[in-house]
């Protein structure tokens, strides 16, 4: 199967929830999906492949039960994908995957996707990528999964945006699950790791980043953790 990374914007067209979960596991006329959505069906059929895993058809996403349990299986959904295919330059569901490139834009793939906090580990997960940006296709693949430090990649994911706060450790926490599944002997503590647990705790905010008027708002984390 193929997954999908994209941002949902104000153009998404339809989600799977309780209500019309029935109809969705029998079918969903393609007419209904976004554009995004559907050319990321072409895509995985071009490549010979019958299945598409997307988060807001797959993920039941007005059940809090579902959304646990499906968010903490990202890293099997990710690692095990044959590819993913990442909207790069899409910030809504009615852009699509496709593009007219443009000779004159910088090569490199950038977009409204790559400022996403989810995206980052869907990056690192994913065994082949296949980004499609507004100045052409980027093709990689990956030998070796998370070798960059712990800290480095808190550092870099949490410049990335999230439109729900609460979401800072439960959209790296497929992540952490990989990590610790090769260093069983530590825990994983709420975005820091036992074994490391004086260095961890060191962690400081850039220059600028806080704002001393904003009034606590729901629970995100203990207060140790960043």
């Amino acid at each position: 199967y193929m997954a999908l990374s994209h941002c949902w914007g104000n153009g998404q067209s339809i989600t799977t929830t309780t209500g019309n979960l029935s109809n969705h596991q029998t079918s969903i006329q393609k007419k209904l999906l976004s554009k995004t959505f559907r050319e990321a069906i072409d895509i995985t059929l071009q490549l010979g492949i019958r299945y598409l895993w997307i988060d807001s058809l797959c993920i039941i996403q007005d059940s809090l039960e579902d959304w646990t349990s499906e968010s903490a299986r990202m890293s099997e959904v990710y690692s095990n994908a044959f590819a993913t295919v990442f909207a790069v330059k899409a910030s809504d569901g009615s852009q699509g995957c496709f593009a007219n490139r443009n000779a004159m834009m910088n090569p490199g793939a950038s977009g409204p996707l790559y400022g996403r906090a989810w995206v980052y580990q869907e990056e690192l997960l994913s065994r082949r990528s296949i980004a499609f940006a507004a100045n052409g296709v980027y093709w990689a693949y990956k030998q070796q999964l998370l070798h960059d430090p712990w800290y480095h990649v808190v550092s870099y994911y949490s410049q990335r945006a999230l439109t729900v706060p609460t979401d800072r450790l439960p959209a790296l926490s497929a992540l952490a699950s990989i990590l610790h599944s090769h260093a069983r002997e530590d825990r994983y503590l709420a975005g820091i790791w036992q074994h490391d647990l004086p260095r961890g705790l060191l962690w400081t905010c850039s220059s600028g980043s806080i704002d001393h008027g904003l009034q606590a708002g729901p629970y995100v984390a203990p207060s140790w953790s960043w």
